[in-house]
């Protein structure tokens, strides 16, 4: 027997979650000046527009990707802004989820575990174990 879902207290509850993690997360208590603020927004909208022409601009291969990257606008502020640290970006917080389960489950060299609850992405393949080809669950 299926368990109905209120989809609509799903998505309440979620929002719910989501921002009151947001609370603890260490960007929450920094109040960005009016400046500060529409230099985010042209970021932003920076990357938007790559994400329109492209949207797997953010996944695959490093040396496929940068040519493209590094042409961009968006790359041209990145790469002049002052960095107080070393930066990284990981991939699960600049793809939407949505996305990367729609392209993860295609893909021959994403393989995931259930058990660990992680992806592990390696053209040389994976022998660790209970870790499935992603396209094989599907």
């Amino acid at each position: 027997m299926q368990k109905q879902i209120n989809i609509d207290k799903w998505f309440q509850d979620r929002d719910r979650i989501v921002n009151m993690s947001m609370q603890d997360h260490f960007s929450s208590k920094i109040d960005l000046t009016k400046q500060e603020e529409e230099a985010e927004k042209k970021l932003i909208n920076l990357k938007n527009e790559m994400m329109k022409k492209d949207p797997a601009i953010n996944t695959g291969f490093y040396h496929e990707k940068m040519p493209v990257l590094m042409q961009s606008p968006l790359y041209e502020c990145l790469n002049i802004m002052p960095k107080p640290a070393n930066l990284n970006i990981h991939f699960n917080a600049c793809c939407p989820i949505d996305f990367m389960v729609k392209k993860f489950t295609y893909y021959n060299y994403v393989y995931f575990s259930q058990r660990d609850k992680k992806f592990i992405v390696s053209k040389k393949g994976c022998d660790k174990h209970g870790y499935v080809k992603t396209n094989q669950l599907r």
